[in-house]
């Protein structure tokens, strides 16, 4: 089933068990291009977020808050929104 451009999700928040499983992260912007997709550690509180330009940004340990925080914020930001 195809997912409808308009219902391509802006962001794809993916739970890691180790860092080397992020190597799915091309295949989800295979998929939707225009996503960000965030990685959180199990362990450690450990983030990051990627985009497809590509860039990586180390978040460090970040709540449950903050990272929903974190991610509306980059939204915003990208689309020029005012919070």
């Amino acid at each position: 089933m195809a997912i409808e451009p308009s219902f391509a999700p802006d962001i794809v928040i993916l739970g890691l068990m180790a860092e080397e499983d992020a190597s799915i992260v091309p295949a989800l912007f295979a998929r939707w291009p225009q996503a960000q997709v965030m990685t959180v550690m199990q362990a450690g509180d450990d983030a990051a977020v990627y985009e497809l330009r590509p860039r990586r940004r180390s978040l460090g340990q970040m709540s449950p808050q903050e990272v929903v925080d974190t991610l509306c914020d980059s939204v915003r930001r990208e689309r020029g929104i005012a919070p």
